[in-house]
């Protein structure tokens, strides 16, 4: 089925249902729907949320590089192992 076909362009509704989030975080008082959406649960804020994401992301890149540079080829014509393919896009 060709895209668009369907039920027409979808990506034209989500842009719409975006916009429409924006009008009613702003109508709301919030700088965006994220800082909405966040002001309401556990978390608190939208900045709250960024802060934890940064913290784990700066995490996983600490403990992930000792295992990235200890996958090496067994051989220099030898082609990556599924495990060294899988290490790299982690890192």
């Amino acid at each position: 089925m060709a895209r668009g076909t369907a039920y027409g362009n979808n990506l034209d509704l989500v842009a719409k249902g975006i916009g429409l989030r924006k009008q009613i975080a702003e109508l709301l008082g919030f700088k965006s729907w994220a800082h909405y959406i966040t002001a309401g649960r556990m978390a608190g804020s939208l900045e709250a949320v960024n802060d934890f994401s940064d913290d784990i992301d700066k995490l996983v890149r600490l403990l992930s590089v000792p295992a990235c540079a200890s996958h090496k080829r067994a051989a220099p014509d030898a082609p990556p192992s599924l495990a060294q393919r899988r290490a790299a896009n982690r890192c």
